[in-house]
Formats: structure tokens, sequence, C-alpha cells
């Protein structure tokens, strides 16, 4: 063997390294983010930081060339990193920018996820979020019918991430009824109930209102599948199921379920007469009408993140709004909280973002159906999320947006030359 041979020998070993991070990454992104929240996202992000090593192959960095869907996220962390400094007060504030720490790392789960495509990854990946709705949902249903709790949370998150996370997981079941033959494939139609279960669980609104948008995208999946016909009647009843589920938990635990309740009568008032009666929803009204005044203010850059809300708050006058609004560590809406934290920039970066999972979809393969189908879920689904809630204002938000991105162009793409021995459990 030649020195060069030696070299790229010892090369090659080095790459499958950082291959033992791939199962402990997938089960922290996908399994467990429900219960323990920001650790989750948190512990895969170190996952992926400790690969970073891996993008000074030169190989590796043959497979990132015109991968724009992965590239724009670095890209963006450091346009964000510019924005951010320029705003900046004092040094302390750049320390919002580290919130976005996931951004980068999209490369090396993109690089990850392609060493592990194809095959029986996809229906691994899936059944690794089937498992997270299931515990996400068992503990939450725990914390408010055992533990007392007004809304299920998890640990170290809020309610409102733990509900949007949970009905992303849940929905994300579906394709596994067409990965496999088995004949327990079936239980993966629990998967969007159990999604549904946990979101009313959190009494977050703004998740609730992308079930609709969650169930018509499955079920147009769904008919695009050659075997649709025979999985018709299961989606009935999951549909009954589902409803049946909301039902019980109303009519039982309706007390903590109030936040819920009140959606529709609280959409009305403010479609009716541009205000709200209920004063959190007030507080959001005028902070969003700050925030927009705050972006005009300063359009290219906007005021950076830490100094968004302060310049979005400035000019509310009323005492209890105002009281609670300086509570507020972001906008509550992802378009808005974007404009105003980083002004135009931060507006095409965000808008690059959100349609970078649909990238994958320029070429088509034996996945493509399925690609499409949780592209469409992860891009509807935190579009609805954002405009009550800031997906991208927590580290749990981003990191899953980022994982889902690069998992789907990496592992649910049939890529040219697949890497041996890539198949679970070899």
């Amino acid at each position: 063997m030649t020195a060069a041979d030696t070299a790229q020998s010892a090369q090659v070993d080095r790459v499958r390294w950082f291959d033992r991070l791939w199962w402990p990454l997938i089960i922290f992104a996908f399994a467990s983010t429900c219960v323990i929240g920001t650790v989750g996202s948190i512990l895969s992000v170190i996952c992926a930081l400790i690969c970073l090593p891996m993008l000074l192959d030169p190989d590796m960095q043959a497979q990132l060339k015109g991968q724009w869907d992965i590239l724009v996220f670095p890209l963006f962390f450091a346009a964000l990193g510019i924005v951010f400094a320029i705003n900046a007060d004092q040094p302390r504030d750049m320390i919002y920018w580290f919130n976005f720490t996931s951004l980068p790392v999209a490369t090396t789960v993109y690089l990850l996820a392609r060493r592990h495509s194809g095959g029986n990854w996809p229906l691994t990946i899936i059944t690794l979020a089937f498992i997270g709705a299931l515990l996400g949902t068992g503990f939450g249903a725990w914390q408010v019918l055992v533990g007392g709790l007004p809304r299920a949370v998890g640990l170290f998150n809020n309610p409102n991430m733990y509900g949007h996370i949970i009905l992303i997981l849940g929905f994300m079941c579906v394709p596994a009824l067409f990965l496999t033959r088995s004949n327990w494939r079936w239980l993966y139609l629990a998967g969007p109930v159990l999604g549904v279960a946990g979101a009313v669980l959190s009494g977050s609104r703004g998740t609730l209102l992308a079930v609709p948008v969650a169930a018509v995208l499955a079920l147009a999946y769904i008919l695009t599948q050659p075997s649709a016909r025979r999985w018709v009647l299961g989606v009935l009843v999951v549909a009954i199921v589902a409803i049946g589920a909301w039902l019980v938990l109303f009519v039982e635990f309706d007390g903590a379920l109030q936040r819920v309740s009140r959606m529709a009568e609280t959409i009305s008032e403010v479609i009716s007469t541009g205000a709200s009666s209920e004063t959190g929803t007030q507080t959001r009204l005028e902070v969003y009408a700050g925030a927009w005044q705050a972006f005009l203010q300063s359009p290219l850059i906007g005021h950076g993140w830490a100094g968004a809300v302060p310049a979005a708050i400035a000019g509310i006058e009323e005492g209890r709004v105002l009281d609670i609004a300086r509570t507020f560590r972001h906008m509550h809406n992802d378009f808005l909280g974007f404009a105003a934290g980083a002004g135009i920039i931060g507006l095409a970066g965000f808008f690059a973002m959100m349609l970078a999972p649909l990238y994958s979809l320029r070429h088509r393969d034996a996945l493509f159906w399925h690609r499409a189908y949780l592209a469409g879920l992860l891009i509807s689904t935190y579009a609805v999320f954002g405009v009550l809630d800031a997906m991208f204002g927590f580290d749990t938000g981003i990191s899953t947006f980022v994982m889902m991105t690069a998992i789907l162009a990496g592992t649910f793409t049939v890529h040219e030359a697949q890497v041996p021995n890539s198949q679970p459990g070899t």
C-alpha cells in the first residue's frame, strides 16, 4: 500500500468514526425532544458540532456543493451574527446569536444523514418520531391528569413548543404505512392521534390551528400512494378516534383546557373588532403593531435580537398590557420577530430557511412523495405556528427545523452512490 493509499484510508476511517454519533443525534432530535425539551435539542446539536471536522474532508466538501437547502443555514447564521453585532449595545447582546447555533450544523447533519440514506433508514427516523410522540403524549397526560398542571409542558420546555413539536412528530408517522410491509404497520396510524392529543393537552391554540392543515396534507399524501384504498378505512377510524379523544378531554378536563375552548371566540372577536377583551391576546396585538413600526424605523438591519422587543413595546401605554409585554423575550410571531430583529436581511434569511425543504424535491426518486409530504408538513406547520408564536425564537424550534430539513435531503433521498453498510443494525 502506498503512502497516498494509507492517508486516504486513514481519512475514510476518521469520517466513519463520526457515524457513531448518528444514533444519539437522531434519538435526541426525535425520540426525546417532547419529554426533555431544550436538553434534547442541545444534545443533538452537540453531537452535530462534534462532527464539524468532517467538513475538512474533500469528499464531504464535494457533497455539499450545490446543496443550497443546507448551505442557506450557515450563511444565514453568519448574516445574523453581523446584524446582531452592528446592533449590539453591549457584548452580552450577542448571547442571542448563540440561540441559532443549530443553523451551521445543518451541514454535518446532512453529511451524516447522507451516509445513512435510503433502505430502512427513513422508516427508522419515522419510528423514532412515533416513539417521541408516544413518550411525549404519555408524559404530558401524566403532568395534566396526575401532576395537576394546567397544561402539558414536558421538561425544560414551554407548553406551546411542546404542542408544536408533538403535532409534527405525530403526523410524521403517516409515511410508515407505505415504507414497510409489516403486518404491524397499522400501529403508525396512532401517530396523528398522539399528535392531536398532545396538542390538546398543551392548551396551545396556535398548535390546534395547524391540525386541519396537517390532516389535509396527510390525506392528500395517502391518495398519491398506489395502495391508498386499503388505508381509507384506517384513516376514517383514526379521524373518529382523534375526534373522540378531543371530546373526552373536553368533557373530563375542561378546567385544564379552557384556553382551547375559548379559541374560536377569541379569533372571532379579533377579526370583527381588531382587538380582544382577553389581556394576553390584546398584548400580542399591540406588540405586533409595535414590531411593524420598529421594522419601519430600521428596515435594513432591524434592532438586533436584544433590542427588538424593547423597540416594539416602546409605544404601548396601557399599564397591564405593558407589564405583560415587558416579560416577552420574542414577538410571538416569526415574521415580525425577524423583521424587527434583523430587518430585510433577517426576512430574506427567514424565507430562505422556510423554503429550504422544497429544494430536496428538485429530483424524483422512489422516496419523492414521502419527502414531499414531510417537506410540506414541516413548512406548513411552522408557517401556522409562526403566526402566534416564535418557532425560531427557541433553540428547540430552530434545531427541529434544521434537523428535519437536513435529514429530508440526506436520509429521505436515494443518492447515486449509497454508502456500504449503512443500514440499521449493520
